[in-house]
């Protein structure tokens, strides 16, 4: 058991198992003493010393192993059922309605009524996110509007100021308590308890308990069944809530607690004397072993029999009668130990605590529900009654925060209806339609028109008349989502809501273009509203007003669930449907998305492990707390209302990974926390500003993923009043047959870039292998990454296939595949990159399927079949490439003397590639005064285009640029030029597409040009003669340019990348291929003149080298060597062992003379670290190094 007499572990044993009895366990977090125990089934129970815990495991956690049930029995079968008896909660609460008789003299129980009272301080509101509720106390904290009151959680020792809410309950229809906590006063405002409604819940009833101004009810709220969780057994956790022995503070608090309480309820400000009534003494023990024990009642003895107070649970607060707490406090005052108690705890009420060294003197206090305070006798302490390492220990039943929902306020909403209203504003400046202002009257259009339909208690708003009237001729409003790049298409109507007759907001709600029409809003109506005004906004044609409709008292609902309460749907958010939604983010924007080189708007996306986090605002990123962060303003005015909406990211197919829907009232920075699921490389932010509109971050690569972990988005878009729209999240069709096609071509081609690799299936049936031949196969598919393995690759490749062929076998390959690696007849080593050629082989049975890239027709026989994948790398005859992202690459082969290099631009795309030259000099953001080149291929013919960026704009023709060229005076007057020829290289043609049909869709695009490193014009990059390095930036598109106009990039092609240059590094240096630059030789290494730049040499025997970059190693002294190569200092030098020219070998002496063979340091001088080696003397031999010389056996 620990020092709170709760049990730690317990071990049941079997009389078979060997003695001793032995229970091993770990020590959970929390316990400082344990005491054991043993229980004998003849002797009975006893009871070891007690031991203090130095350490806990952090993942332990407390363990009974009892055995209770048999192999016929596995299970006892429990129900989780709500609980039929009463509880720990059932009389905590009983004990709070008492104190409303007691302490506060009321002549009932009853708390309080919040609504009678117009007391909204004290007044627990509910609110409901999916299937969790949220109990908190004052009205601001549902509305977050300043003037509105939030009651405050005060900690302090005086009892004139200690306040706070101690208590949150809920109860269900029937009165039953489905969930409580006790709270904490040094807890931040609001209070809040958070819980699982179970099923069964048709109604909640909020209620908390104030220390100073007793019990309050408060909010009623109607609860759908969707809202509920089946199975779940309400729990109380009271029993089990403590306060951590670091919490002393609480101590101190509950203490003044308890004498506000008594003077309060009792008129005395002094403790009663335990000794005048020894029921209620606590008498206080001193073990002698550092411990000591509290007892109440232990005292109270007649007849030799103890009759102690009683602990006596009960729901009836007439009848509820217990110690709530016990505490010891020194000559000062101050709280050495404490315990509060339960009703429900067997007694008797007992404390058990390490006494802390240098007490003195302690007293026991007892406070009895009924009866108050009581103190025991004042105890002498000797230092051997202490425990040295011992500290004050503290528990207090208050129940630690959990994870709240961040529920929608009434601020947020208001926010969001003045955000409609300057969205009017700004469309009515943008829009041919000219919206009226402040918003248009639906009676005048009926296809936008929002009507209010009644039917009892239940309320909706449907948009078109049609929907009201179910006419078929009736006009209703469409719901069209368009997940294209612009959402040119995408119509819907996105926000509903409804004003009562005072203009209060009623409901909320925000809406999905994927949604069925018409577009539904169901509502609850509050006791009182006499009329309500249902509005929409739409997201073409702008907001609109419905007529005023009156409300009886017979359509109002008591509990109704109004408010601000938009909220993520039960069924949660369908990704496909977000993503449609971004589209519509994009055309509000009206543009691609924008950068901010300022940081503000700008998002920031990082991967920490596999947890990816998006925050707007440079300042919000680490190391840069002198930036600028974004704001979060809620307000109900339009001119001020200003706030992220929504931050997401997209993978580089432009498939939505994460979205976060935020609210005004959420804190800055606007951040998206998410885990990366599987399959994502690369991950690019947004973010959308409510009045500046999208913005766009830098593409991140991604290493690592979650393989639980899965495409999210939090979109809030219904409401309390209609948790749900259906059994399932509605879904994008359109968007879904993207991820299908995109799903399908990733099963068939496993998104392989066609740039630089091609693959092919040789075939032929496996009863036609011999022996002989299946060595030979073995053979040519045989692993390895050597220049011997290359060699026999191509070797087997050019005798084996014909052999293979001639026996009936053939490839299964796209004709292009065939084309361009020269496979059915002599493989193009000018094309392909052998080093990187593979084969691998295995047997496709009788009627199984084998795919490869590029055909949608499989493999397949009634034979089995001997089956050969081909990977061919392509290189193209270019000396270098790079990967610019998993469907982009560069080839290129720069050549030094004629100035001049040749490119290759290789993508999976149909559209145009783009790339820009970025010299050493280059400043600012990578789109400003750029040397762009722009390539694809049109009807057949490639196309090469050399462009400049002035900002971060459209790159223009150079042949538009104005002084750009010299004139014949040396005036720079004349227009640019396009500087880039188009050459055919070694594939035989400038440009090529293929692949481009449902197999490969896109397809894939190659262009060839070259381009001299110093052109004529003026802004042109000067590519560099001598350099480890270039900078590039790239994009490609879907489609290719026109005349008039050139199509936005793909938003996650475009980056950054070094590319490897000039590989001369100057001697004692290295090409390091991870920073793309010279590096320094290490100490020990040396690379000549002329050397390999990939790597450094080993200084050979007989030197050393104790310097960085260097290009020749230093020799050892004479006559001396080295024991390694790689040798970092001179002392490595030793003398040899025996060789030939010194048979014996030879030793060490020092040169030194007379001199000194140490320095003032202590170190050996050059002459007695080095000296000279002399041979060994006959008779003798020497082993090398220092060796002494020994003689010869």
């Amino acid at each position: 058991m620990d020092d709170m007499q709760n049990l730690v572990a317990l071990c049941e044993m079997l009389p078979t198992d060997p003695a001793p009895a032995k229970c091993t366990f770990e020590v959970p977090p929390g316990v400082i003493f344990l005491k054991p125990y043993e229980f004998c089934n003849v002797h009975g129970l006893y009871a070891g010393d007690i031991v203090q815990v130095s350490a806990s495991n952090a993942t332990a956690s407390r363990q009974c192993n009892k055995r209770e049930c048999s192999a016929g029995q596995p299970t006892l079968n429990v129900e989780r059922s709500a609980p039929t008896q009463f509880n720990a909660c059932d009389f905590w609460k009983a004990e709070l309605l008492r104190r409303q008789m007691g302490e506060r003299g009321e002549a009932t129980t009853d708390p309080y009524d919040s609504d009678a009272l117009h007391n909204m301080k004290h007044k627990p509101f509910l609110r409901v996110e999916g299937t969790t509720a949220v109990a908190v106390v004052g009205l601001g904290a549902v509305t977050g509007v300043a003037g509105d009151l939030i009651h405050p959680m005060v900690n302090s020792s005086d009892p004139s100021i200690l306040h706070w809410i101690d208590t949150i309950w809920v109860e269900d229809q029937a009165g039953k308590i489905i969930g409580m906590r006790r709270l904490s006063p040094t807890e931040p405002a609001p209070a809040t308890l958070t819980f699982s409604i179970p099923a069964g819940t048709t109604q909640m009833t909020a209620h908390q308990h104030c220390n100073q101004h007793g019990s309050f009810k408060g909010q009623v709220l109607t609860i759908d069944a969707v809202q509920t969780v089946a199975n779940l057994k309400p729990q109380c956790k009271i029993s089990s809530c403590t306060g951590l022995p670091s919490e002393a503070s609480l101590c101190a608090s509950s203490v003044a607690e308890y004498s506000r309480w008594y003077s309060r309820e009792f008129k005395r400000s002094s403790a009663v004397d335990g000794n005048t009534n020894l029921k209620h003494k606590p008498s206080l023990t001193l073990h002698g072993n550092g411990s000591a024990s509290v007892l109440v009642g232990q005292e109270n003895a007649r007849s030799g029999n103890i009759t102690y107070h009683p602990m006596t649970a009960s729901t009836d607060p007439s009848l509820v009668h217990w110690i709530n707490s016990i505490w010891v406090v020194d000559p000062s005052g101050v709280v050495v130990a404490s315990r509060q108690l339960l009703p429900d705890e067997a007694g008797p009420a007992s404390l058990t605590f390490a006494v802390p060294a240098g007490t003195t003197k302690l007293t026991a206090h007892e406070y009895c529900n009924i009866h108050g305070l009581f103190a025991g006798d004042e105890m002498p302490v000797a230092s051997s009654d202490a425990s040295p390492s011992a500290a004050s220990s503290c528990s207090v039943r208050s129940c630690s925060g959990e994870s709240a929902p961040n529920f929608a306020l009434s601020t947020d909403c208001f926010a969001f209806v003045a955000d409609a209203k300057r969205r009017q504003v700004l469309e009515n400046g943008r829009s041919p339609l000219a919206f009226p202002l402040p918003y248009i009257l639906g009676a005048a259009n009926e296809k936008h028109n929002p009507y209010v339909v009644l039917d009892g208690l239940i309320a909706k708003v449907v948009v078109g008349k049609g929907a009201a009237t179910g006419i078929a001729t009736d006009p209703v409003h469409p719901m069209v989502d368009d997940p294209s790049q612009d959402g040119a298409n995408i119509h819907f109507i996105d926000t509903m809501w409804v004003e009562d007759q005072a203009g209060q907001l009623l409901t909320f709600r925000a809406l999905s273009s994927s949604e069925p029409s018409p577009a539904t809003l169901y509502f609850d109506i509050p006791v009182g509203t006499t009329s309500v005004h249902a509005y929409q906004y739409c997201n073409i044609h702008g907001l609109f007003k419905g007529d005023e409709v009156a409300v009886t008292p017979a359509n109002t609902r008591a509990g109704a669930r109004s408010g601000c309460s938009v909220q993520q749907c039960a069924e949660g958010s369908a990704v496909s449907a977000c993503q449609g939604f971004t589209s519509e983010l994009r055309r509000r924007q009206g543009s691609a998305a924008k950068d901010d080189p300022s940081g503000k708007h700008k998002p920031y996306l990082w991967v920490n492990g596999t947890t990816a986090t998006i925050v707007v605002g440079l300042a919000a990123t680490p190391g840069h707390a002198g930036g600028l962060i974004h704001p979060m303003t809620p307000s109900n005015e339009t001119d001020y209302v200003h706030f992220i909406s929504h931050v997401y990211a997209m993978d580089d197919m432009q498939n939505l990974v994460a979205l976060c829907e935020m609210l005004p009232t959420d804190p800055a920075p606007a951040k998206c926390t998410f885990e990366v699921p599987p399959g994502v490389i690369f991950l690019k932010p947004y973010e959308f500003c409510n009045v500046h509109g999208l913005y766009a971050g830098d593409i991140v690569q991604v290493s690592a993923s979650n393989a639980t972990a899965s495409r999210q988005c939090n979109k809030r878009e219904c409401t309390a009043g209609q948790p749900t729209l259906s059994a399932v999240s509605f879904a994008s069709s359109a968007v879904e047959a993207i991820y299908t096609n995109q799903k399908a071509a990733t099963a068939r081609i496993s998104s392989s870039n066609m740039c630089l690799q091609h693959k092919a299936l040789f075939y032929l049936s496996k009863s036609l292998v011999d022996v002989t031949l299946q060595a030979q196969i073995n053979q040519l598919t045989e692993e390895g990454d050597t220049v011997s393995d290359t060699v026999r690759r191509t070797g087997m490749f050019a005798s084996l296939l014909p052999l293979m062929t001639s026996l009936g076998g053939k490839w299964h390959a796209s004709e292009v595949v065939l084309e361009h690696t020269g496979a059915n007849t002599s493989l193009r080593l000018d094309l392909i990159d052998e080093s990187q050629l593979r084969f691998t082989q295995r047997v496709l049975g009788a009627g199984k399927e084998a795919f490869v890239d590029g055909l949608d027709t499989p493999v397949m026989d009634a034979r089995d079949l001997l089956v050969i994948e081909a990977t061919f790398g392509m290189d193209w005859g270019y000396a270098m490439s790079a990967n610019l992202g998993p469907h982009y690459t560069i080839f290129y082969s720069p050549n030094f003397t004629a100035e001049v290099v040749h490119v290759a631009l290789c993508a999976k795309t149909q559209g145009w590639m783009g790339m820009g030259w970025l010299g050493p000099s280059h400043v600012g953001h990578l789109m400003n005064n750029t040397d762009m080149v722009m390539a694809f291929v049109k009807d057949g013919q490639a196309v090469v285009q050399d462009r400049f960026a002035k900002y971060i704009e459209e790159p223009l023709k150079d042949e538009m640029l104005e002084g750009q060229r010299q004139d014949d005076l040396g005036l720079w007057t004349g227009k640019g030029a396009n500087d880039l020829v188009l050459h055919s290289g070694a594939l035989g043609t400038p440009g090529k597409e293929w692949c481009a049909d449902a197999t490969c869709k896109p397809g894939f695009s190659l262009v060839q040009f070259s381009r001299p490193f110093t052109t004529g014009d003026a802004w042109d990059a000067k590519l560099p003669v001598v350099g480890a390095k270039i900078g590039m930036i790239h994009a490609f598109a879907s489609s290719d340019p026109t005349e008039t106009e050139t199509s936005q990039h793909i938003m996650s092609t475009t980056g950054y990348k070094d590319l490897q240059w000039n590989l001369d590094c100057p001697a004692g240096t290295y090409f390091n291929m991870y920073t793309i630059e010279c590096k320094p030789c290490d100490r020990g290494l040396f690379r000549p003149e002329g050397a390999s730049v990939a790597s450094c040499l080993l200084v050979p025997l007989g030197t050393y080298q104790n310097k960085t970059g260097q290009a020749v190693p230093r020799p050892c002294p004479e006559s001396f060597t080295t024991l390694e190569r790689g040798s970092t200092k001179d002392d490595a030098c030793v003398c040899p062992g025996p060789s030939l020219d010194s048979p014996n070998g030879r030793y060490h002496v020092h040169t030194c003379g007379g001199g000194p063979l140490v320095t003032e340091d202590g170190k050996p001088t050059a002459c007695a670290r080095l000296g000279q080696c002399v041979d060994c003397p006959k008779g003798t031999i020497c082993e090398g190094g220092r060796d002494i010389p020994k003689k010869l056996q």
